[in-house]
């Protein structure tokens, strides 16, 4: 375990030190620190920047995390150059490459408590911290990615570390806890982890729909802006570096399914406005089945069925008693497509019928 750095006591001699370490080193683990910067004075901020920039230098960096600190990278004080579209998604890509959150609940700020939000939405660990004697919300205290030592606590607040404003050292000895206990939390990722470009895919099905984006808006309700949202590939993250002169940080590794997280309910409303299967509207490769990209549906087998059917002038209804035969034909010979597929419906009822 490295030692960490001796760091400047100058709040902006400081935050060049985090900034050289956070590129000169490659870390085994990352976190993103959420705070409220926005509405701060310029002394709330200065004293807020140096407990952060302590925190990088005394606790994360020594256990191997590469502590993100937004307030080095798109500051309101200093990165108006930098457009809120772009901050949205430099944040939201910053949290989806982290493996846990780090919430600083000093001050109230709808910008951390949208990050609270897409962290929890991930399904990743929040580990909250907050001076002493300020009022935690409860729509924040219930979260349920808030990492709890002891569910059986009736009080959330056990979950959260207070500190006391001119004892730092107790602050990051129970924080050096924590996160070990955070790291410790996390899976191994398997190799054989699949990762479809649901962004791409969508905007294939859309294509294929002859559906102009204003259309599939009013069918969904989205509105333009999310349905570009849910189309965004990897080249539009990694743009997002040169665009805003910003490091990389540890590479360009960018899991773009995590950083979109469509959810059940979006997927429904996309399947329903194209008129398509909700299994048609997940990348093939995300699907469970006999390989990536060879899954059959049962939709897949009755649309088959029936064309079949209807091409040798018969009833379906007397052939759907064969799906099960089918799924276990296809998945055997991988059918990935549609052709394959008829061919086991063909030679099935052919033997039905000779049968």
């Amino acid at each position: 375990m490295e030692q960490g750095f001796t760091l400047s006591g100058d709040v902006r001699v400081a935050n060049d030190q985090i900034k050289h370490r956070s590129e000169a080193r490659t870390y085994a683990y990352r976190a993103y620190l959420s705070s409220g910067l926005t509405n701060l004075t310029d002394g709330e901020r200065d004293t807020l920047m140096l407990r952060l920039d302590r925190l990088y230098a005394y606790v994360f960096d020594p256990l191997d995390v590469l502590l993100y600190l937004p307030h080095l990278w798109s500051n309101p004080g200093h990165s108006g150059a930098i457009s809120a579209e772009d901050v949205h998604i430099l944040d939201r890509l910053r949290i989806a490459q982290s493996d846990f959150l780090v919430f600083c609940a000093d001050y109230p700020s709808f910008g951390a408590g949208q990050e609270f939000e897409i962290a929890q939405a991930m399904g990743l660990n929040i580990l909250v911290f907050c001076r002493r004697g300020i009022a935690v919300s409860r729509m924040l205290l219930g979260g349920a990615g808030i990492r709890r030592t002891d569910m059986a606590a009736t009080d959330p607040r056990t979950a959260v570390v207070f500190y006391d404003e001119n004892d730092e050292d107790s602050l990051f000895a129970d924080l050096r806890s924590r996160v070990v206990e955070l790291k410790l939390a996390l899976p191994e990722v398997a190799a054989d982890r699949r990762v479809g470009n649901f962004g791409s895919h969508l905007a294939s099905l859309i294509k294929a729909s002859d559906l102009s984006d204003d259309e599939l808006c009013n069918r969904t309700g989205f509105t333009l802006g999310f349905l570009q949202y849910l189309r965004s590939e990897a080249s539009d993250l990694t743009d997002l570096f040169p665009r805003c002169r910003l490091p990389q940080l540890g590479g360009s590794s960018v899991d773009v399914l995590k950083y979109t997280n469509p959810g059940l309910w979006v997927l429904q409303k996309l399947a329903n406005a194209l008129a398509l299967p909700i299994a048609k509207i997940v990348p093939g490769e995300l699907l469970a089945g006999a390989a990536a990209a060879n899954v059959v549906t049962s939709d897949d087998i009755e649309e088959t069925l029936a064309e079949v059917c209807d091409g040798r002038g018969v009833k379906v209804s007397k052939f759907l008693k064969l799906r099960p035969r089918v799924l276990t034909d296809a998945v055997a010979a991988r059918a990935s497509d549609r052709t394959t597929l008829r061919e086991r419906c063909e030679v099935l009822i052919t033997d039905s019928n000779n049968g």
